[in-house]
């Protein structure tokens, strides 16, 4: 197995706000199918693993499988973008072993999202 993700959805009530949101904090820009409306796939490079925001099927939520993603810059630049961009940062950047960092968010529609990386 190469990958144990191959793919993630997140549920929002309000796709510009969302995709702004994930744009200013993580740099992400989205990819448009106009026969698959009400989705914005997150641009990815190289083949690696992607997902998509989903407007009208799902509830965003702050319960469940929490997935993270990963900041280019690192985990705490990321998160010192949350709240200007309209989230909350539920947990600061924090070292998870000689592995990482890890971080959680709130984002603009409810949904906890976890931030890992190499990077600080």
């Amino acid at each position: 197995m190469a990958n144990v993700i191959a793919w993630f959805e997140i549920p929002v009530a309000d796709m510009f706000r969302a995709k702004a949101f994930y744009h200013a904090v993580l740099g992400s820009t989205f990819d448009e199918n106009p026969q698959m409306e009400g989705l914005a796939f997150f641009h990815v490079d190289g083949g690696g693993v992607g997902g998509h925001l989903q407007a009208g099927d799902g509830t965003p939520s702050d319960h469940g499988p929490l997935i993270y993603l990963d900041p280019p810059a690192g985990v705490t630049v990321a998160l010192g973008k949350v709240e200007a961009a309209g989230g909350n940062v539920l947990q600061p950047s924090t070292p998870v072993g000689s592995s990482g960092y890890i971080g959680i968010l709130l984002d603009t529609e409810g949904n906890r999202v976890g931030l890992y990386s190499g990077i600080v």
